[in-house]
């Protein structure tokens, strides 16, 4: 999967819904661009449990790209959801990876 968001609020918000209930969801890349004047933090998180939190500085003239080589792991029927740490970011976002059982 490949799924692009722009992450504006500090509510957790869907990136990608559950995909069934012998399905786990593996994030293999992050990439984020924050061209807001305020930093803030991005929590990546699967269902309520928090797979990654990273600072995002203010104004970036260029994206971050994170890669896993031991992907981030969902539970099993678990919807992937992003939060802003404050509702003053305008984060360019996308999440790459890939379903298993």
């Amino acid at each position: 999967f490949n799924v692009n968001a722009t992450v504006t609020t500090n509510v957790q918000t869907a990136i990608r819904a559950a995909q069934g209930a012998t399905v786990r969801q593996n994030i293999t890349q992050i990439t984020y661009q924050n061209t807001n004047a305020t930093a803030t933090t991005l929590t990546i998180q699967e269902a309520s449990n928090t797979l990654i939190v990273v600072s995002v500085p203010a104004n970036m003239t260029n994206p971050v790209q994170l890669q896993f080589p031991t992907p981030l792991r969902s539970g099993l029927n678990a919807a992937l959801n992003y939060t802003a740490g404050t509702t003053g970011a305008n984060i360019l976002l996308n999440v790459t990876g890939f379903n298993s059982n």
